[in-house]
């Protein structure tokens, strides 16, 4: 009975040396995966940060609206003419006033229609300048936005001298959190965004995993591209380029896109 005692005690004595060993293994193990993780996420974002500091954009935004982090940028401190990203504005207000007008929104968002944009803003104001007050008083809470009409178009204050200035203008943060609420509140508004037929984003055919976006370009402005991608079933990230040129917003915007998908970002 003594030896069968000492055996049993022994064999408990092992089993517990066996599980004090696979648990300290697996801590270990999963240390080391966090910070191997944690390593190309680092890696990854650097190399991300080269290639926005890369294009030819002057101003660029790449946000995480679920963690709220940018992911990379550059100038975000300054304010930029947002051409036609001011229709996201436009669209949003005139969507919350009258739902009816579903269709008019999605098609002004994936031709850049001015005209329609314009037809649109009846539904908050009566002309122009009341129209531009309603949307600085929906915008305010979201830091430095400013609308001059409903469009985006340069608004040319001489003919002579060409001077002009902005439609609506925005520092790339603010835009991000109008964005940010909007977009995910009124996802219907970018449906017809990601069909090529008649879409001013040249380059949703291209990128598969785009679910979402918007172009601008003026004189003032130059190329600018918001752009929604799709980063796994669940997760989605928003690139903004501002002035850029007409051509190369959507190469830096492809470069930007290709990379997160890929990356462990």
């Amino acid at each position: 009975m003594g030896i069968k005692r000492e055996v049993t005690i022994l064999i408990f004595l092992l089993l517990l040396l066996w599980l004090f060993v696979s648990i300290l293994y697996t801590d270990q193990t999963a240390q080391k995966m966090r910070y191997l993780q944690g390593f190309h996420i680092e890696r990854d974002g650097e190399k991300l940060q080269k290639i926005v500091d890369g294009t030819t954009a002057e101003g660029v935004i790449v946000y995480d609206p679920a963690t709220n982090k940018v992911l990379a940028g550059k100038n975000m401190e300054k304010t930029y003419s947002l051409a036609s990203l001011t229709k996201i504005v436009t669209a949003t207000i005139a969507y919350e006033k009258d739902k009816n007008q579903l269709d008019s929104i999605r098609e002004m968002l994936k031709t850049s229609n001015n005209e329609e944009a314009e037809k649109l803003a009846f539904a908050f104001g009566t002309d122009q300048n009341s129209q531009a007050q309603y949307m600085n008083a929906f915008t305010e809470r979201f830091g430095n936005m400013h609308f001059r009409n409903t469009s985006g178009l340069d608004i040319i204050l001489s003919t002579t001298t060409k001077e002009r200035i902005p439609g609506g203008e925005a520092e790339p943060m603010a835009l991000i959190r109008f964005i940010k609420e909007y977009y995910f509140k009124y996802p219907e508004l970018f449906d017809q965004t990601i069909i090529k037929k008649d879409n001013t984003n040249l380059i949703v055919d291209e990128l598969g995993f785009v679910a979402g976006g918007k172009t601008g370009y003026t004189d003032l402005s130059g190329g600018n591209l918001f752009v929604v991608i799709q980063k796994g079933l669940d997760r989605e990230i928003f690139i903004i380029v501002l002035n850029s040129t007409e051509k190369s917003r959507f190469v830096d915007v492809q470069q930007i896109a290709t990379y997160l998908v890929q990356s462990s970002i």
